[in-house]
């Protein structure tokens, strides 16, 4: 019995070869059927899921890889939040994978490797803010803040605490 199988062994459905090309996704590196008509893909522009599954929550069928804040397991369902731009707030979605999917280890892979930093800082009494930088596809940084529940990132005064704590950051690491 073999440990180790070879690439010529594992065979990539041609459909899930020809959704990653016609949404110019790049390079496949996993994939999952959702059904009859939807695919889960894997590559290396973002995450792809097709069959018009992700149009509801305002998102686009391929999410860029940098604009995925969190993908959480547990099997078989993968939650997805993500942000269909960088102002945009985030949404959740929620996939159930068959048991034969082979797109959780390049998913979460691929959103680890986007993350240049993080930083959690106090801001109230309510909680704490994450600080995360992500790395663009172009090279550039994006940054996103997450707050806990109970702090109000719309209160003025919350606003400008975030700003503030942003930009000491930044500037700390000259980003």
């Amino acid at each position: 019995m073999a440990i180790w199988r070879s690439r010529a062994e594992v065979r990539v459905p041609d459909t899930a070869l020809r959704v990653t090309e016609e949404h110019e996704a790049g390079r496949l590196l996993g994939w999952s059927r959702l059904g009859d008509d939807a695919w889960v893909v894997a590559a290396s522009h973002g995450l792809l899921v097709t069959g018009g599954r992700l149009q509801p929550f305002g998102l686009p069928a391929l999410v860029r890889w940098d604009l995925i804040d969190t993908v959480r397991w547990q099997r078989p369902r993968m939650e997805v939040r993500a942000r269909a731009r960088s102002a945009a707030p985030p949404v959740t979605v929620v996939l159930e994978l068959p048991p034969d999917e082979k797109v959780s280890v390049a998913v979460e892979e691929r959103v680890t490797a986007s993350v240049v930093l993080t930083r959690r800082h106090r801001v109230s009494d309510l909680g704490d803010a994450t600080f995360v930088a992500r790395r663009t596809p172009d090279g550039r940084i994006r940054w996103s803040v997450t707050t806990d529940p109970g702090v109000d990132a719309s209160q003025p005064e919350v606003r400008a605490v975030l700003e503030e704590l942003l930009a000491d950051i930044r500037s700390s690491l000259g980003l």
